[in-house]
């Protein structure tokens, strides 16, 4: 015996069932695509976050070397402000010869060499010497030429006990490192070097400019 309600009743419960299981089915879809998808962004803001990172990190970089780059830029003018022009290059030959008189020295030469370039504006010039007198005597004399002036430095110095002078005489040959600003008002110079020039004073005589 059939009974229709019955049949229908089951029909549509069947049809609910199948319905919610192909809505349960489709949410299921949904929520595993969305979880992919939150995994995704993460990853890509972790990633963005890194870059973020670095990228702060050079700009500090950048910064600090900025910083450093300006102090030294000023450090380095304030080294060249207190540089002496060319134009004085006489007077520090003059001051060479007058404390080697004053310390007992003689001096058999002073040769001043061609300008070469030192970094920024400024110029190195060497100054080549050879002097004589007691060891006492060199040794006041080369603490006073290098003593308290910022653009000099002594690159080399050798002594020898020359022939001829006395046992108590000794021969110092040095070279010093004089630094110099162009002088603005001297036209700029040739690309052929300028000669050395030679100072050898005369007998009793220490100063060849007076």
């Amino acid at each position: 015996m059939k009974y229709p309600v019955l049949a229908g009743i089951r029909w549509r419960e069947l049809c609910f069932l199948g319905g919610a299981a192909l809505v349960l089915a489709l949410t299921g879809l949904y929520t595993a695509s969305e979880w992919l998808t939150v995994r995704r962004l993460s990853a890509e803001l972790v990633q963005a976050k890194a870059y973020l990172t670095q990228q702060d990190q050079l700009a500090q970089q950048q910064a600090d070397l900025e910083q450093r780059l300006d102090q030294a830029r000023k450090k380095t003018r304030h080294t060249l402000g207190a540089l002496p022009t060319e134009e004085k290059q006489p007077a520090l030959l003059a001051a060479l010869n007058r404390a080697a008189a004053e310390n007992g020295v003689g001096v058999t030469k002073l040769t001043v060499h061609s300008p070469t370039p030192a970094g920024g504006a400024a110029q190195e010039v060497e100054i080549e010497a050879i002097v004589h007198g007691g060891y006492a005597n060199l040794k006041g004399y080369l603490a006073e030429v290098t003593a308290g002036e910022r653009y000099l430095a002594l690159k080399s110095l050798e002594f020898f006990r020359p022939e001829g002078k006395g046992a108590g005489v000794l021969e110092a040959r040095f070279v010093l490192a004089a630094y110099f600003l162009p002088d603005p008002d001297l036209p700029e110079p040739s690309g052929a070097p300028r000669p050395a020039q030679s100072f050898s004073p005369p007998l009793g005589k220490s100063d060849p400019f007076s």
